[in-house]
């Protein structure tokens, strides 16, 4: 138990160890994610006001080039129009022949519908009006129109031209276009009103538009909602601007009154590269500020959806590999504990599901084994103990057995001892005895060996006599 408690507080530990670790993690990712927004921000705010001046003007520019460019657009195609109707044979022959009994109001009206036109003229080289389709006359007695009819038969080429009308009491855009004919030329004259309703369909904000001015200086059309505006151009910016565009300059002016504060652009408008009339351009310094501050959300939207981004993936990496890898980890400490029917959740990418399976199969080989080997302990354990009983039995039959020889072996020993006892008087005396005799070998071996000295000496004795 206190093993398995010691297992458990390891695991808890490496697990916790992990879990910190992932935290810490994630509060450094966020805490920079926050500083960078932060600074963002911050640069964001500071340069909002500084810039807004300059981008309301980079703004006015694109609104006069973009709104430029649609009136062009839609002035061409009007000149497509009168360049199909001055085509036609039919028209041509009329020009040709006026008395010609032919009705030609089909195919003009054809093309006044395609195109979206308000009204037309069909004028011989004499200025005779062959056809008309409005009650608008006094358009025909228009200098500039007279003008740009002359120029167009002259050079043969199409002309355009703004001018006012007392009857549509607002300016319209007239496209002249040559018709030649095989003895006579003339002119077909498409006119579209350019009223309120019209400009607003090309800019429907009240914040910016357009308007043009006619040939006294005042706005003739517009879709200016701003009266206190259409005062203040009426009554001062269209006279000083009228002084610098004759001169085919832009004027560029900032008005701060109590109901707007903006930018003016006028400037002469031209189709190459004749000029059609003077127009003009404003936006509302409200309105710029306004896509600023979309711009400013837009950003803003943008890091936040940066961040989520940024979320998911972190949550989708915990998920795929993080939690995975963890689970792994946290298996091998496990296993390396002893702990051998751990297995892990097959989850994640591929590589780490193929390891969690491996990993598994590992596990419950190695338990397989671990649970084989702990029944042969058993067996083997149990074997030992019959065997250790078997011994324990054959030992206490040696010991009675070795008992028995020992008291044999005493009884041995004390008659041993009886009979050495008896040996050693025996031997006593024998060695007494042999003593004794000894005592009187050596006495008479003495005898004998003074005998014998005595002898040699008498014999030297008897020698010496002799000699």
């Amino acid at each position: 138990m206190g093993i398995a408690s010691n297992m458990d507080k390891k695991n808890e530990a490496t697990k916790e160890k992990s879990w910190f670790t992932m935290r810490r993690l994630m509060t450094t990712v966020f805490g920079s994610l926050a500083f960078i927004l932060a600074i963002q921000l911050f640069i964001l705010a500071k340069n909002f006001q500084d810039s807004l001046s300059s981008n309301i003007q980079s703004d006015l520019n694109y609104f006069v080039a973009s709104s430029n460019s649609e009136l062009l657009h839609n002035i061409e195609r009007f000149t497509i129009a009168a360049q199909s109707v001055a085509g036609d044979k039919t028209i041509q022959n009329i020009i040709d022949d006026p008395n010609v009994p032919i009705d030609v109001k089909t195919i003009i009206t054809r093309q006044k519908i395609i195109f979206n036109l308000d009204f037309s003229y069909l004028l011989s080289s004499n200025g005779r009006v062959l056809f008309s389709d409005t009650k608008e006359n006094s358009i025909l007695l228009n200098q500039k129109l007279k003008e740009a009819v002359s120029k167009s038969n002259v050079i043969n080429e199409p002309q355009r031209v703004i001018v006012d009308s007392i009857v549509y009491k607002n300016p319209v855009l007239l496209v002249i276009y040559p018709i030649t004919g095989l003895e006579r030329n003339g002119v077909i004259i498409f006119g579209k009103v350019i009223s309120k309703e019209y400009l607003r369909n090309f800019f429907a904000s009240d914040k910016r538009g357009i308007f043009f001015l006619n040939d006294s200086g005042g706005i003739s059309s517009s879709n200016i909602e701003n009266e206190q505006l259409r005062r203040t151009i009426n009554m001062s910016i269209a006279q000083e601007a009228r002084q610098v565009i004759d001169g085919g300059k832009h004027f560029v002016k900032i008005v701060n009154t109590d109901n707007f504060s903006g930018i003016i652009n006028i400037s002469p408008m031209l189709v190459a590269p004749f000029p059609v009339g003077n127009g003009g351009f404003f936006i509302d310094e409200s309105d710029s500020f306004d896509l600023q501050r979309k711009l400013l959300m837009v950003i803003i939207g943008f890091l936040s959806v940066f961040i989520i981004f940024f979320i998911a993936t972190f949550l989708l990496i915990e998920k795929i590999f993080l939690k995975p890898f963890r689970s792994i980890v946290a298996g091998i400490a496990q296993i390396s504990h002893g702990e051998l029917a751990t297995r892990i959740p097959v989850s994640g990418t591929r590589e780490l599901q193929e390891i969690s399976t491996g990993f598994n199969v590992m596990a419950r080989s190695i338990q397989k084994s671990q649970t084989e080997l702990e029944r042969k302990v058993k067996q083997r354990t149990a074997e030992l103990e019959k065997a250790k009983v078997g011994l324990e039995r054959a030992n206490l039959g040696l010991e009675k057995v070795v008992a028995e020889r020992t008291a044999e072996l005493e009884k041995a020993k004390a008659s041993l001892q009886t009979a050495n006892t008896g040996l050693e008087k025996v031997v006593a005396e024998r060695t007494a005895e042999l003593n004794g005799k000894v005592a009187e070998l050596e006495k008479i071996n003495s005898l004998m060996i003074n005998r014998e000295l005595k002898m040699v000496e008498l014999k030297k004795k008897i020698q010496e006599k002799s000699a």
